[in-house]
């Protein structure tokens, strides 16, 4: 089957018009998706790290990271994530 990150679900990312700032990493074969996560300690962004994501920022329980966009629905499914939202800039 086709990979879930080269599904056409998720072509407007991928696409140049898209709002979405993937920056020089857009043409990788698994781009990542700058996501804002709220998680349910601070602790918890070191998991994060398992799936390939890449913390930016950390204050508290707010976290800015690069995730490979073919993992963001396992980290949107971790127990630890209590709200995520893929960034627009």
């Amino acid at each position: 089957g086709i990979p879930p990150y080269r599904s056409p679900r998720f072509a407007a990312l991928l696409a140049p018009s898209s709002p979405f700032n993937l920056g020089p990493d857009a043409e990788a074969a698994d781009p990542a998706i700058p996501v804002f996560l709220r998680l349910a300690d601070e602790g918890s962004a070191d998991l994060l790290a398992t799936h390939g994501a890449r913390v930016q920022l950390q204050r508290g329980d707010l976290v800015l990271a690069h995730i490979p966009l073919s993992r963001l629905e396992p980290v949107a499914e971790m127990g630890a994530v209590l709200a995520m939202s893929v960034s627009q800039r």
